[in-house]
C-alpha cells in the first residue's frame, strides 16, 4: 500500500519555510522571516493537507496564513495499513545543543 504524508522545515537562518514532496524533495513553501533565537518565544505553526487531493492546501504560521495548494505531499510505500504518525523534535544542524517547547498539539481531519 502507498500513503501520502506531510513533513516540514523552518531554517530560522533564512526564515524560510519548506514541506517535502515525492516530486522535488524539500519545497520552498513560504518566506517568514527570521526570528531571533531566545528563550520562551512561542509561535502557531500549522500545516494543512488534502489527503483526498494529494496536495498540501495551507500552511499557518504566525497567525499569517501561506496558501501552497499546488505543492503534492510526499508518498511513502508500506506494506502496512494507511495510518498517521507524528514525530516531532528539534533538528539543530550545527551540533549544538538545545531546548525546544512545544505546546497545544492538535491533530484534526476534514478541515475546509
Amino acid at each position: 500500500m502507498t500513503g501520502p504524508g506531510s513533513d516540514h522545515r523552518y531554517n530560522r537562518a533564512t526564515g524560510i519555510v519548506y514541506v517535502y514532496n515525492t516530486l522535488a524533495g524539500w519545497t520552498a513553501a513560504a518566506t517568514v522571516g527570521a526570528f531571533t533565537q531566545h528563550r520562551h518565544f512561542f509561535m502557531t505553526l500549522k500545516l494543512v493537507a488534502d489527503f483526498t487531493t494529494g496536495l498540501y492546501a495551507r500552511l499557518l504560521f504566525s497567525n499569517v496564513e501561506y496558501p501552497i495548494p499546488a505543492i503534492p505531499l510526499y508518498t511513502i510505500g508500506s506494506g502496512v495499513s494507511p495510518r498517521v504518525e507524528f514525530h516531532i523534535g528539534l533538528l539543530n544542524n550545527n551540533g549544538a545543543g538545545g531546548d525546544v517547547w512545544y505546546d497545544n498539539f492538535i491533530a484534526s481531519q476534514n478541515e475546509p
